[in-house]
C-alpha cells in the first residue's frame, strides 16, 4: 500500500508528454486507486523487436526524447530508479512515455529515502550504487547511467552485463566494464560511444 501510494503521488506531480499522466489519487472504500492516462501502445522492448531501423541517429533522437523527460522529472525532484526498455512505451506515432515510477524516489521527502542496503531496480539497467545497496546514494546521475545502459542495449541488442546468476550479474555492474560497443554492432559511431559510455562511467561524478 505505502508504494502503491507513493508511486501515485510521485507521478502525480509530473505533467510532460513524454510521461504517463496520473490524474487522480484517492481511496474508495478503503481500496486506495489511481486513474492514469491510456497509452495507445507497446512496451519498447517489445516494440524493437520488430522495428527495423537502419539509422543510428533515430535510435539517438528516440533516447534525446527520453532523456528529455527524464530530465523533467529531475528538475521536479522525482528520481526514477528503475529505468529500463520495459518501462517505457512507444505510442502509436512512435513517441516514447516513460512509465511504473513504482521505486520512484522525492528528494523532497525524507519518507522516500531507502534503506541502506535494499537493492531496488533491474540487475542489468541500475547504477553501480544501486548494485551495492546503496540506494540512499541513488540520485538524478543513477538515472543516468541506466539511461546509458538503455542506450546500450538499444545500439547492440543486448543488456550491457548478462551475467549467469543475480549475484553475478550485479557483480559485474559493480566492478566490470560492459562489452565494446563496436564489438557487438561495428556500425555504431565512434561519437555515439562515447556518449553511451560516458553516461555508464561507474562512478557517478564523472557522468
Amino acid at each position: 500500500r505505502h508504494r502503491f501510494c507513493r508511486e501515485a503521488k510521485a507521478m502525480a506531480k509530473l505533467r510532460h508528454p513524454g510521461i504517463v499522466a496520473v490524474y487522480e489519487v484517492g481511496e474508495c472504500e478503503g481500496q486506495p486507486f489511481f486513474t492514469m492516462e491510456y497509452i495507445d501502445g507497446a512496451r519498447m522492448d517489445v516494440v524493437m523487436r520488430h522495428w527495423k531501423i537502419g539509422s543510428n541517429a533515430i535510435l539517438a533522437d528516440l533516447m534525446a526524447r527520453i532523456a528529455e523527460a527524464v530530465h523533467y522529472a529531475h528538475e521536479q525532484g522525482i528520481v526514477h530508479r528503475d529505468l529500463k526498455p520495459a518501462n517505457i512505451l512507444i505510442d502509436s506515432k512512435a513517441n516514447p512515455i516513460i512509465t511504473d515510477f513504482g521505486l520512484a524516489k522525492d528528494l523532497d521527502a525524507d519518507s522516500m529515502q531507502s534503506m541502506s542496503g535494499d537493492i531496488l531496480g533491474t540487475p542489468a539497467y541500475m547504477s553501480p550504487e544501486q548494485a551495492a545497496g546503496r540506494v540512499a546514494e541513488a540520485g538524478p546521475r543513477s538515472d543516468v547511467y541506466s539511461l546509458g545502459a538503455i542506450l546500450y542495449w538499444m545500439l547492440t541488442h543486448h543488456e550491457p552485463y548478462e551475467g549467469m546468476t543475480l549475484v553475478e550479474t550485479l557483480s559485474c555492474v559493480i566492478h566490470d566494464d560492459p562489452p565494446m560497443i563496436r564489438s557487438l554492432n561495428p556500425g555504431v559511431e565512434p561519437e555515439l560511444c562515447a556518449i553511451c559510455l560516458k553516461a555508464m562511467e561507474k562512478n557517478p561524478d564523472a557522468h
